[in-house]
């Protein structure tokens, strides 16, 4: 399984403590440009022309009437419902800051090695953050963003680059193209072609990303859930995060938080021994600028429930409706051998709940986390995320078994809680 350039992010991240068409819209230019219905009429190179630039001003007018919420969502199907529910609930910010690597400290002299050559290239570093939408629930905060920086620079060279006295990551026996690439095509073809073209080899190339996650302005931690990101251009990234908020945070209007701009350059050596990674980042600050923001708490949520005792087990179910989606866990206590199963993920030692539905006024609807693990407590935990219903008369989960399936006469009623 090869690791891609947000892997390595994130990665890095714990050891440092546009105009696509959806798919949609490329079937209608070409069942357009194909004729509906089977029709057959020869069509002008002028009329192919005008379908196009028809549907791709549609496609631009859609875009901008949407935030980068919706954007996302209008090209990701299975997180389309709760990304357009957040577009709407989302409040526009579009408040942009500033950043500039620090400069104190740029070396005096000329760097001799490779290594300080890079690292002295970071002092004069820029970027712009803006964070575009927020929406915050109390129990999630979601953010939508703009990252730019003012340039970027790589290339490579044959031997072994100079200064290096130890490696982050490392594959013996590997090449780079069996364990690595990066966001873009041309970028991981241009690695590619540079580690190869010699016995040893290596390249190096500016980074730049947002971290995963934000903290409180306190330094709490938030936890990311979920995300995802695009490369408008070279030096432009657009992406959303969404984080989970510590229980028992006071009740206020706003809330204080602050994000990470990760920056630094990858360098990458590659000889017959295998393949290796490094990062180079400043040592004042290890690449990392942290960012102050202010969002409103504009959404709410109401919480749902359920509890039922069977022959096998006891389940106790916790859900949280907001204006974007449902939410929460169910916590099982099970038998010891569904704990064996589940950590070997092994249905020959036992058959054991493997997921719930939602079933919404008869209607089922999948489970959009999937998280399941054995707690430190032994009690067996599901992720729940379900898409909004259009009711919430009557809900219920039903559980299915990872060999039996679904088990309708297992199924929990939900209820409004306190």
């Amino acid at each position: 399984m090869k690791l891609n350039e947000h892997k390595l992010s994130q990665a890095l991240e714990q050891r440092l403590s546009g105009a696509d068409f959806p798919e949609a819209r490329q079937r209608e230019v070409f069942n357009r440009i194909k004729g509906e219905n089977g029709m057959k009429f020869k069509h002008t190179v002028a009329l192919v022309c005008v379908v196009i630039l028809t549907l791709a001003l549609a496609g631009c007018a859609l875009a901008a009437a949407l935030g980068l919420f919706g954007q996302f969502g209008s090209r990701n199907s299975g997180s389309e419902p709760r990304l357009m529910k957040l577009d709407e609930a989302a409040v526009a910010m579009n408040e942009s800051i500033s950043l500039s690597a620090p400069e104190t400290a740029a070396p005096a002299v000329q760097p001799q090695t490779l290594y300080d050559q890079l690292v002295a290239r970071q002092y004069g570093r820029t970027f712009d953050l803006t964070l575009n939408q927020a929406y915050c629930d109390g129990n999630k905060l979601y953010y939508s963003y703009t990252l730019t920086t003012n340039a970027l620079e790589s290339g490579g060279g044959e031997g072994v680059p100079t200064g290096f006295d130890h490696w982050d990551m490392e594959e013996l026996g590997k090449r780079y193209n069996e364990v690595w690439s990066v966001d873009g095509e041309g970028t991981n073809n241009a690695i590619i072609a540079a580690l190869d073209a010699h016995e040893s080899a290596w390249y190096a190339r500016d980074t730049f990303s947002l971290g995963d996650g934000a903290s409180l302005s306190d330094g709490t931690p938030l936890n990311i859930l979920d995300s995802d990101q695009t490369f408008v251009d070279e030096r432009t990234i657009q992406g959303y995060q969404e984080v989970e908020l510590p229980d028992g945070l006071p009740q206020s209007d706003t809330l204080e938080i602050e994000m990470n701009v990760l920056y630094g350059t990858s360098v990458y050596h590659q000889d017959a021994q295998g393949v290796r990674w490094a990062h180079v980042a400043q040592p004042e600050n290890r690449g990392i600028l942290r960012v102050p923001f202010t969002v409103s708490r504009t959404g709410s949520t109401a919480a749902l429930g359920g509890q039922a005792r069977f022959a096998a087990y006891t389940v106790n179910i916790s859900l949280l409706v907001s204006d974007v989606d449902i939410s929460g866990k169910a916590v099982i206590a099970c038998p010891e051998e569904w704990a064996r199963a589940v950590n070997a993920f092994d249905t020959g030692i036992s058959d054991f709940i493997l997921d719930y539905q939602l079933i919404a006024d008869g209607t089922p609807l999948p489970n959009q986390d999937g998280g399941i693990w054995i707690r430190k407590d032994g009690m067996l935990e599901i992720g729940l995320r379900y898409d909004l219903p259009q009711s919430l008369e009557a809900l219920a989960l039903r559980p299915s078994y990872a060999m039996a399936g679904q088990a309708e006469k297992e199924a929990v009623e939900l209820s409004a809680q306190e």
